[in-house]
């Protein structure tokens, strides 16, 4: 699944959704596809200040962006992206050292 961001998501943003659990993953993508802003609880303050300041073609990347990450979080236990990248990269840096050490 290609998780890389459209070039006009600020990147602050990017960096924001990869914190998130699924669960707010969904939210926020709801939230952004919405015709009407609601007011969400499961939505970071944060989030939900800096979207106000986005164009509706930046509103539009960013909920299909995010639901791609909620469905990528799901698929891994719901856990933050930041969380599985980390597992991912852990598990490459041992499979390396395996191989270095031939096992």
């Amino acid at each position: 699944m290609d998780l890389e961001p459209s070039d006009n998501i600020p990147e602050f943003l990017v960096e924001r959704f990869h914190e998130l659990p699924a669960e707010d993953l969904r939210a926020v993508a709801e939230y952004v596809q919405s015709d009407e802003f609601f007011t969400s609880s499961d939505v970071p303050d944060d989030l939900t200040t800096s979207f106000e300041l986005q164009d509706d073609q930046t509103m539009e990347a960013i909920g299909e962006h995010v639901e791609k990450l909620a469905v990528y979080s799901e698929e891994h236990g719901g856990q933050p992206v930041e969380e599985i990248t980390d597992e991912s990269e852990e598990d490459e840096e041992d499979d390396d050292a395996h191989r270095w050490h031939g096992f």
